[in-house]
């Protein structure tokens, strides 16, 4: 009951106190919103604090990750350092000791580092390297403050084992603030010693490959030089065609060796870098008309068309090494006879600008096999030979185009090619040649071969009496009568008791070498003695032969075999000039032909034009005959353009009337060709047309012994007696794709080979020997010489 009175007094409660519970009410509500908020806010501030707590957590997580890593690297940085083979050093801006590795200390056996740490370096070195070390060190490092840039050096430490010193090459590199203040220096010694040792072992070698192939030079080339000083010397005109065959054989198949013993040399050279360009001024279109007049006919002997073209724009004389490139170009040429079996050769010889430089571009193009493209990068590789496996491949050395790349390049020139597989190929060198002074080419060959004087003392010494009787014959052609030493002791006693001119000192003798010899004759008490000329003369032409015998005193050298021009310039240069005569024209007549024979030596040396041949007598008569059907015209060029006021088309003209004379071994009419050349050269028309008054004479008179010749063929020319040319040209078809294939079947047709072409005389039996000895390249071009016959029979 109660509860009811109580409510019932509530509800019927005065106004005031309804007011103040109404009033209590909305202080109540006011009150949970506010602590609602409160909460709220409370709540936010619990979440911040706990992200920051979190982040805070974090931020003591990553330094203490930072830390690690950074203690981590630290690690890293010191192992490298201290695996490091390098001596590393660091060094404050006073150059005192602020870090160096552990192998360091090692090497200047140092216990621990705080014994160096803060002092400089200089007084650390001072108690362990001498004392040009420490200045070198010294040196080093103020330059590279000064410089502000890495100093290197290379140094030998003599530390520890005195008997194994240590190479190192050293490195200096400063330090700069982002101020570029001067900081210190990184000094890093890096060991060079096993890497010196395998240098050396390397040069030691390399000295003993020289030894080798200055010793196998000396042994192949000395036989070589007998075997071709002797060939060079004897008579052939008392043999019968087989035995003038064997001697042919003897001729060629010497040469071939010589070539690849000189292609192996001329390598070697290169390869050891000693091979020598040696410019001179020299006539361009004379030496491509020399290339191209023998290239035509090695051509049509296998029954190649060939052509040529010389730009009008071509320099008369350039200055360049004309040996070298008759050289590039002979082998580009021999490459394209040796590689086309039908079809024509073109060679054309322009020039060409490229990068403000003119060149000389030599192109020789073929119709022959052509290469595959996968062979491209093999085609100057060292002795390789690209082309087909089913084509036999020609002798040789595959050295060639490696060689002709190489002086390309150390000429400044450089070789490009296409090449269509069974269609031909196409190569160009190029080199560069500026304008050369035709007053200084080299024309002493011609006018001004030497023969000594009655007085002219010279002494042969060398050990070999069949080379001592080879220089002696070759000598005896300039009209001296030279004595001979068989050692160096003989050789001192004969310059003691008599004044020799020249002496000619071989280099290989037992007991006492040729560098020796020159030696004491040269410290011999007698002024005589001390300047007489002394010329190396010598099978060894290894790379650097040349200064190795210059620096021992010698004033030139001779190389065996013996050149003849080479001994003629020798002469000229070193035989006194008081003692010196001069002959009109080449000496070599010593191995004429009979005395009725119809070609005069005097007008027509044979001898000499078949040595321009490679000793070809096949060739050598082509190259007659196309003289004799040629230069006529051209003389009639020649007075045209002297008529005209054609300077430069007359002296055109006469080099190459001259070169081609000289060439078929007409040396008086190339002496007249050439003086009236020099004439127009010194533009001297007046004088010009007296020589070519004599020109006329020489021309005349070489013209008519032709006309004997080919009258009274000379025996190793003449026609074959009893043959049948239509049975023999039957069988050339028949045999000559079966040697061009290698093919063995050749072989059972011996009989008859011998039986058909045994009227041919020496060509025939050649052929049949090279058959029977598999040699079917050479046969092959045997038998295109007898083909040729065939024709003129």
């Amino acid at each position: 009951m109660e509860p009811k009175c109580a409510k019932k007094q509530a509800d019927t409660a005065s106004p005031p106190e309804a007011e103040l519970a109404a009033e209590y009410a909305r202080r109540i509500q006011e009150l949970e919103k506010e602590n609602q908020r409160l909460t709220r806010q409370l709540r936010r501030l619990e979440s911040t604090l706990e992200r920051n707590k979190a982040v805070a957590l974090t931020t003591r997580n990553l330094d203490a990750f930072r830390a690690a890593e950074q203690r981590k690297l630290e690690q890293h940085m010191q192992r490298l350092l201290e695996n490091s083979p390098d001596l590393i050093v660091l060094l404050d801006k006073e150059g005192r000791f602020v870090y160096c590795t552990e192998i360091f200390l090692k090497l200047f056996n140092i216990p621990h580092f705080d014994r160096i740490n803060g002092r400089h370096f200089e007084e650390i070195y001072r108690a362990f390297i001498s004392e040009k070390h420490v200045e070198g060190a010294i040196e080093r490092f103020s330059r590279a403050k000064s410089e502000r840039t890495t100093i290197d050096a290379e140094i030998t430490l003599e530390t520890g084992n005195p008997d194994r010193p240590h190479h190192y090459t050293v490195h200096v590199t400063p330090v700069f603030l982002s101020s570029g203040e001067f900081d210190g220096a990184i000094v890093l010694y890096h060991d060079v010693t096993e890497m010196q040792r395998a240098r050396t072992l390397a040069e030691e070698a390399s000295a003993a490959k020289s030894r080798f192939l200055a010793s196998m030079s000396h042994e192949i080339r000395t036989p070589m030089n007998a075997i071709i000083g002797m060939s060079d010397l004897i008579r052939t005109d008392n043999l019968d065609n087989r035995q003038r065959g064997f001697f042919t054989d003897i001729q060629k198949m010497s040469r071939v060796l010589l070539q690849i013993i000189n292609d192996i040399l001329d390598f070697s050279r290169i390869e050891a870098g000693k091979l020598e360009i040696r410019p001179v001024h020299f006539n361009l279109v004379t030496l491509c008309n020399n290339i191209a007049s023998m290239s035509r006919f090695l051509a049509e002997s296998k029954q190649l068309h060939f052509s040529h073209h010389f730009s009008d724009a071509l320099p008369q004389v350039v200055l360049g090494d004309d040996v070298r490139i008759q050289q590039i170009v002979t082998n580009l040429l021999s490459n394209a006879v040796k590689y086309t079996e039908s079809g024509h050769i073109h060679f054309e010889v322009g020039s060409e600008e490229k990068e403000g430089n003119t060149g000389i571009t030599f192109t020789v193009t073929d119709t022959g096999t052509g290469m595959q493209e996968e062979d491209f990068p093999r085609l100057f590789g060292m002795f390789e030979q690209v082309g087909p496996d089913s084509v036999r491949r020609p002798e040789g050395t595959g050295l060639g185009l490696s060689i002709t790349k190489s002086l390309l390049e150390m000429m400044g020139g450089d070789i490009r090619f296409t090449s269509t597989y069974g269609k031909g190929s196409t190569f160009t060198a190029t080199v560069p040649l500026v304008p050369g002074d035709p007053m200084k080419t080299e024309t002493a060959s011609l006018s001004s071969y030497v023969v000594a004087k009655p007085g002219v003392n010279v002494l042969l010494v060398d050990d070999n009496p069949v080379n001592l009787k080879v220089a002696q014959s070759f000598l005896g052609r300039h009209d001296i009568r030279a004595d001979k030493a068989e050692s160096g002791p003989e050789a001192i006693r004969m310059v003691q008791e008599k004044h020799y001119d020249i002496v000619f000192m071989d280099h290989m003798m037992p007991k006492m070498n040729g560098t020796e010899t020159t030696r004491r004759i040269h410290a011999l008490d007698d002024d005589w003695c001390r300047h007489v000329p002394i010329i190396a003369l010598t099978a060894n032409a290894i790379p650097g032969a040349k200064e190795q015998f210059l620096s021992a005193g010698m004033s030139d050298f001779l190389a065996k075999p013996i050149e003849g021009q080479r001994l003629n310039q020798v002469l000229s240069k070193w035989l006194p000039a008081e003692k010196q005569g001069l002959s009109n024209g080449n000496a070599s007549t010593a191995a004429e032909y009979d005395e009725g024979s119809d070609y005069n030596a005097a007008i027509l040396d044979r001898n000499e034009g078949l040595k321009n041949a490679a000793e070809d007598p096949v060739l050598y008569q082509q190259l007659l005959d196309n003289f004799g059907s040629e230069k006529g015209r051209d003389f009639q060029q020649i007075v045209e353009a002297i008529n005209a006021d054609d300077t430069p088309l007359a002296h055109r003209l006469v080099h190459t009337l001259k070169s081609n004379a000289a060439l078929i071994g007409a040396s008086r009419l190339a002496q007249a060709a050439f003086a009236m050349g020099k004439a127009l050269a010194d533009d001297n028309l007046p004088y010009a047309r007296i020589q070519m008054k004599m020109l006329d004479t020489e021309l005349r008179t070489v013209m008519s012994q032709l006309d004997q010749a080919a009258a009274k063929p000379h025996p190793a020319q003449r026609r074959p007696e009893h043959s049948d040319p239509v049975k023999a040209r039957a069988l050339i078809t028949h045999l000559m794709p079966l040697l061009s294939a290698g093919n063995t079947r050749c072989l059972d047709m011996l009989p008859e080979i011998e039986k058909t072409f045994s009227p041919f005389g020496e060509a025939g039996d050649l052929l049949v020997r090279q058959i029977a000895d598999f040699n079917f390249n050479l046969a092959r071009e045997t038998l295109l010489s007898l083909e040729a016959l065939c024709r003129r029979t």
